[in-house]
């Protein structure tokens, strides 16, 4: 396990996906996980980074633990260019969680900014219409999220990295 403590305070580790597999491997998803917390000032957060084997359409997804803690999961087989996207947009989400914006409860539901939306599969109710995965506010803010991420730093997101 690879391990580091950003200037805010921030504990990250990265696990491995395969225990054969090199560490240098991993090492630059450590230091894109570091720019991306400095970057929108999370603080005394710990967020774990594992690398496990997903869905074919799911690249990667977040679980909050307590308070200020957090598991990403990301998909073991995607290459490097789409292990650090994937990166860039969970950690989106935590700082949707961090600032308010978003909470997850243990049932699957989720609050954006006051409005529950019910877990429905891959869908997401909301008094009574139903929203797919792309169309969710908490998704279209991770993608901006993503967007703002990439351009402040003068990468475009087909950029090798």
């Amino acid at each position: 396990m690879l391990k580091t403590q950003t200037e805010n305070y921030v504990t990250i580790k990265v696990k491995e996906f395969k225990r054969y597999q090199h560490k240098t491997k991993y090492q630059k998803v450590l230091e894109f996980a570091e720019k991306i917390s400095n970057f929108w000032y999370l603080k005394n957060c710990s967020i774990t980074v594992s690398f496990v084997q997903l869905g074919d359409d799911d690249y990667g997804n977040i679980m909050h633990l307590s308070k200020s803690n957090y598991w990403i999961n990301i998909h073991g087989y995607l290459n490097q260019k789409d292990k650090i996207e994937t990166l860039v947009h969970e950690i989106g989400h935590i700082k949707q969680i961090e600032s308010g914006d978003m909470v997850l409860y243990n049932n699957g539901n989720i609050n954006w900014k006051g409005i529950t939306y019910k877990s429905h599969g891959n869908m997401f109710k909301s008094k009574d219409y139903c929203i797919d995965y792309y169309n969710l506010p908490w998704e279209i803010d991770a993608r901006f999220k993503e967007k703002q991420y990439w351009k402040h730093n003068h990468l475009k997101k087909n950029d090798s990295y």
